[in-house]
């Protein structure tokens, strides 16, 4: 008869020791992580959308800011409104240290509302310094007060600049409009939310000479555009504002003998302008689910117009686009932006809704999307074109980073360093594309190869707990014997 197994007085000990020895351990890996997390300042986004953490443009500006702002928002003090000022404002603290905000009642606390100048519900005032900025909450239709980042971060512009930067959106014959399917609206609505402000210009209508805007923006000309036009759009480059130039090729191609009327201007600063459009057959364009005529850029050289894009790079699409030749014997020599894959072609024949390459005819691919040129050291403004203008439209101005380039380039023109020591050192773009092929791949090892390494695992933890048991019970059993 066999002795059932014993567990000696040393064992037993020797058990006690190993219990106390884990829960040291987990207790020094808990502090550990207390520590780091006390060093670094870390923080994780789970929610939806991420809707808790700050856009690069606002943590930007709250770096700039001289010191730290306080805000005092003049609000009903309960749920939902209490809830989305920690979600934003927690989001603000962590980027930047010694924020203060505080939320007033104004209906609890009355005298307090009115010695700050407020008399009813949804004021919010930022201060920083002597300085402040005020905006107003309009109340939503469930009578809630939407507390959002996009004002707030228009104030913190305003008091890091002391004014808004101004946006002249160029209007006249063969220009995009504001209103309308096809025009400008989104666009006006999107910069005016990050702190432009932005303000129709009409050259021809306006016989009283204007000051030199921060920056100017020519809207998809599609027309032979007026001397007088174009001489007020020199005359602005050359007294240092800049220039964003959105060509419109789609409308050239109708008649092909039509010109803007942009090639000195464009070629004074290296830039010339293809004679088609650009057919995107990549891999990347078909997974995107883009037709052969919206060529999808994933490349992003080092500039300021695009460093957003070398930290987080996404997607964009131009419909209809115009590639860019770019002349290097200028004095100040153009930069390339944005550059497309090698599965890319210039289509110069018409748009008849099948894409085909003639050989000896059709430049092949890859080409210059948007180019940049900056004449600052020799009293000029900076330059940049896009050859393509529906990706500012509103069927397109949300598509994955086509509003996220727009607002670059906006910064870049319009000078937005606020400060010396914010501008950052471009990198090489680090972009991951996959090809259907590579697609297949990752799908296959995230559905088959991971779950069976884990289901793998799990017999080798099983054949080391049954091989702990035998020695358990060989031991045991010796320990009979004697």
């Amino acid at each position: 008869m066999t002795a059932p197994p014993t567990t000696t007085p040393g064992g037993a000990r020797g058990q006690r020791g190993q219990i106390v020895l884990r829960a040291l351990l987990l207790v020094l890996a808990a502090g550990l992580l207390l520590f780091a997390g006390g060093r670094q300042r870390w923080r994780w986004d789970l929610s939806e959308g991420a809707r808790n953490s700050l856009s690069p443009r606002t943590v930007e500006l709250l770096r700039a800011l001289p010191e730290a702002p306080s805000i005092t928002l003049y609000l009903p003090d309960r749920e939902p409104e209490r809830a989305r000022c920690a979600a934003l404002f927690g989001a603000c603290q962590a980027e930047r240290p010694g924020l203060r905000w505080t939320v007033v009642d104004p209906g609890r606390e009355p005298a307090r509302a009115l010695a700050a100048g407020v008399q009813a519900s949804g004021t919010v005032v930022v201060r920083v310094g002597e300085r402040e900025e005020r905006y107003s909450i309009e109340r939503a239709a469930t009578g809630d007060y939407p507390v959002v980042e996009a004002p707030l971060a228009q104030s913190f512009m305003a008091l890091a600049r002391g004014t808004a930067p101004r946006l002249v959106l160029v209007q006249g014959p063969g220009l995009r409009a504001l209103q309308g399917p096809e025009g400008l609206a989104g666009l006006a609505s999107l910069c005016e939310g990050t702190g432009w402000s932005v303000t129709p210009w009409w050259p021809l209508r306006e016989r009283a000479p204007v000051p030199p805007p921060e920056l100017l923006l020519l809207p998809g000309p599609h027309l032979a555009l007026p001397p007088a036009l174009l001489d007020a759009l020199v005359t602005q480059l050359d007294a240092g504002a800049g220039l964003l130039v959105l060509l419109d090729p789609a409308a050239e191609m109708a008649d092909s003998s039509r010109d803007a009327g942009l090639g000195p201007l464009l070629a004074a600063r290296g830039i010339h302008p293809g004679p088609g459009f650009v057919v995107d057959l990549s891999e990347e364009n078909i997974a995107l689910d883009r037709g052969f005529e919206v060529p999808v850029v994933l490349r992003y050289a080092p500039h300021p117009a695009t460093r957003d894009f070398l930290d987080r790079p996404e997607p964009t699409c131009f419909p209809l686009a115009r590639a860019l030749d770019l002349d290097a014997d200028v004095p100040v020599p153009p930069v390339p932006l944005l550059l497309t894959g090698d599965r890319c072609f210039e289509e110069t024949g018409p748009l008849d809704g099948t894409a085909h390459r003639d050989e000896g005819v059709d430049r092949p691919g890859p080409f210059v999307l948007a180019a940049a040129s900056d004449s600052s050291a020799t009293g000029g403004g900076p330059l940049l074109v896009v050859g393509d203008s529906h990706f500012v439209t509103a069927a397109q101005l949300d598509w994955y980073g086509n509003g996220r380039f727009l607002l670059d380039a906006l910064s870049w023109l319009g000078r937005e360093r606020l400060r010396p020591g914010l501008v950052r050192a471009p990198r090489e773009a680090r972009v991951l594309t996959l090809t259907r092929g590579g697609r297949r791949a990752y799908t296959l090892l995230s559905l088959l190869a991971l779950p069976l390494a884990l289901l793998a695992v799990w017999p080798l933890r099983l054949a080391a707990a049954r091989a702990r048991r035998r020695g358990t019970q060989g031991v045991a059993n010796s320990g009979g014997a004697s």
